[in-house]
């Protein structure tokens, strides 16, 4: 496990580790987790939950687009996060 916490040195990290999850906040201090997911995935296929404060359904369409399994608005329980990684497994 590694953890970041902006958009640059993940896109380094990425290049140096096998990454088999991406749990990343949409709003980063130096971009979007949108934009992050987008980045790795060109190398690679990465499988991807955003968790936000931003919950409108605009937020959640975009997510989805851009190839996010799973979308939780913070706060976000320890049962929420159990069950987005469950339906990751399952997918």
């Amino acid at each position: 496990m590694r953890k970041e916490r902006m958009k640059s040195p993940m896109i380094d990290t990425a290049a140096t580790f096998e990454i088999d999850l991406l749990l990343t906040d949409i709003g980063l201090p130096d971009g979007t987790g949108i934009e992050l997911l987008t980045k790795l995935r060109a190398n690679r296929d990465i499988k991807a939950i955003a968790m936000s404060g931003y919950g409108m359904e605009a937020d959640l369409d975009e997510t989805r687009r851009a190839g996010f399994v799973d979308h939780l608005i913070k706060p976000v329980s320890a049962e929420q996060l159990k069950a987005a990684l469950a339906h990751l497994a399952g997918s």
